[in-house]
């Protein structure tokens, strides 16, 4: 008993010499168990089974006679008492690793392969209202002993009588068996999912993403480890992590809140939940990955509050958002957004829509999904499930008598042509599409199908979209680039005589010691023309109509993103960071 009253730590020294004296392991395997050991958060013995030191029989026979307790071996053909073994409920047993084998009066005889848990202990006793009589056996022999012991009888019983009844086949007798099992695992998993603890620490993390801003939480399970990161600012940052014997539990808690299967963890799956905080409600799109080590799950916050709706401040330079504005007043048209997901394409159109909504227009967005709600603007969720894509949906939105219509993206040639005849009927359209420039949008929507015609009779002007990270203010300082910097500025930026203000975060509590605080939006805008239009409908190469485009005042994402370093809202490192393909054209 003197032993079991001893701290933790001083159990595991114990334990780790006893060890070492019966042979079990070596001095290099203890030490390499004990350095690992705070990381991976496992007991001592876990740890030295799961790394192939000992075998499991071998310790838990250890087990039992370092705890002076009596060792069983469960082989297949011992039988227990099933009477005794259903007092515990087999999500119990499961979870906690033990099979009640005897009841003698109000004593349980409890085979466990984790003596030393006194959380299974108190649960037997809460649940059976009896005392606990501990013997010890290897995990795997208490598993298979659960696997042949609950309900065994009676689900025998029951898929004999359909064989027998001719109600069901073999293969359909073995389905019913899986089925019961898949049931048995869920019912495992939300129980494990409902624990304090692992409740506590999804809310903290759902809190700490909020309090840093982020955008994302990714929960990645590695062989032995678990990594989360927050994308804060379009970088991800690394956060302190549970062990990994939590992992499960937490993406069980993560799935149930986001409404997805709970059982199944070999196809992604995708869902979405929301809860408040301080008085405020966060939307949260969840999405789910198979890997080798586990499930990945990423988590996107939607914080209404963050949502700017105000053109001013998304990033335009005057004369970027005096065009823009003036083609949202044309009465049709096709005005599209390009770029790769994060860069705020969806941001820069809600903006655009909240400018010019009015109690004269109807607005009607078709989106997958809708990340946010405006108001007195219809939106549509597609639902690819029951058929609802952008094409069958845009179809239906034109029987609604819209003006103005957005298409959450141009995926394929189909949409595409809506888009177009939408706009060439007296609509005006906005939507998205996936190129590295503004330019590209023309050999993109050609490679679509396309006609070049359609092209020159109904785009009005296509926008590429990048985010720059804003220096933070708290810790700004001014900086002189290296001459390496220098010298890619001379080339991207030699007509320009101007001066520039440089400058730099050095890492303040308020950043996160990143030096950036928030993101802006850069510009690249390509006014279609009429000398534009001619050169598409002649077939004209992207080199040749980017050539024309220059001469008519085109601004690369590039060369927008250094009037933001001139201005000394970002630095000159981060701006051909995100605009490197610019710079090497431009080089």
């Amino acid at each position: 008993m003197e032993i079991l009253q001893r701290s933790g730590v001083e159990k595991t020294k114990l334990i780790g010499e006893a060890l070492l004296e019966d042979g079990l392991l070596s001095e290099e395997q203890l030490n390499q168990l004990l350095t690992a050991q705070p990381k991976q958060g496992q007991r001592l013995g876990e740890s030295a089974v799961k790394s192939g030191f000992v075998a499991e029989p071998e310790l838990a026979k250890f087990l039992a006679k370092f705890f002076n307790l009596l060792y069983v071996e469960l082989s297949d053909d011992e039988e227990l008492d099933l009477s005794a073994v259903e007092l515990v409920p087999e999500t119990m047993a499961r979870r906690y690793g033990l099979i009640v084998t005897k009841r003698e009066s109000d004593v349980l005889t409890l085979a466990m392969a984790d003596p030393l848990d006194v959380r299974a202990i108190d649960a037997v006793r809460l649940e059976t209202g009896h005392r606990v009589k501990k013997v010890v056996s290897s995990r795997y022999a208490i598993l298979r002993a659960i696997d042949r012991s609950y309900h065994a009888a009676s689900r025998l019983a029951k898929s004999m009588d359909h064989l027998l009844a001719g109600e069901a086949t073999v293969d359909e007798a073995i389905h019913l068996e899986q089925a019961s099992e898949v049931s048995a695992q869920a019912e495992q998993l939300k129980h494990e999912a409902s624990d304090a603890p692992v409740i506590q620490f999804v809310n903290l993390l759902l809190m700490r993403a909020i309090q840093e801003r982020a955008s994302d939480i990714h929960i990645e399970p590695e062989e032995d480890t678990v990594n989360i990161r927050l994308r804060v600012d379009g970088a991800l940052r690394e956060v302190t992590a549970p062990p990994k014997y939590m992992f499960r539990a937490i993406t069980t808690r993560i799935k149930l809140l986001g409404n997805l299967d709970i059982a199944e963890r070999r196809l992604p799956q995708d869902g979405r939940f929301n809860f408040k905080v301080f008085d405020k409600t966060i939307d949260v799109r969840l999405s789910s990955l198979p890997t080798v080590y586990g499930e990945k799950l990423v988590l996107r916050i939607l914080d209404r509050d963050t949502l700017i709706l105000d053109m001013q401040s998304l990033g335009f330079e005057p004369k970027m958002l005096q065009t823009f504005n003036r083609v949202l007043t044309l009465p049709y048209g096709l005005v599209i957004l390009t770029g790769p997901t994060g860069s705020g394409k969806t941001t820069t159109l809600y903006a655009a829509l909240n400018s010019i909504k009015t109690p004269t227009k109807n607005i009607v967005t078709i989106e997958d999904p809708v990340e946010y709600q405006i108001p007195k603007i219809n939106q549509v969720h597609t639902k690819a499930s029951i058929g609802l894509s952008f094409a069958t949906g845009l179809r239906s939105i034109l029987r609604q008598d819209p003006d103005i219509i957005m298409v959450g993206e141009i995926r394929d040639r189909e949409t595409a042509e809506i888009c177009i005849r939408s706009a060439l009927t007296g609509h005006l359209v906005l939507s998205t599409l996936h190129t590295n420039d503004s330019v590209s949008a023309i050999s993109r929507l050609t490679d679509m199908g396309i006609e070049p015609y359609l092209l020159t009779a109904s785009l009005s002007l296509v926008m590429a979209q990048r985010l720059v990270r804003r220096i933070c203010e708290d810790c700004a300082v001014a900086w002189e680039p290296t001459p390496e910097l220098l010298q890619r500025l001379k080339k991207s930026a030699a007509h320009d005589k101007g001066s520039w203000k440089f400058r730099r975060g050095k890492g303040c509590r308020r950043c996160g010691q990143s030096g950036y605080f928030g993101r802006v939006a850069i510009y690249e805008q390509f006014v279609i023309s009429e000398r534009i239009k001619t050169l598409i409908a002649e077939g004209s190469t992207i080199q040749q109509i980017r050539q024309e485009a220059q001469k008519e005042g085109f601004q690369t994402l590039l060369q927008s993103a250094l009037n933001k370093v001139r201005e000394g809202m970002t630095t000159l490192d981060e701006a051909f960071s995100v605009c490197a393909t610019q710079s090497e054209m431009m080089e």
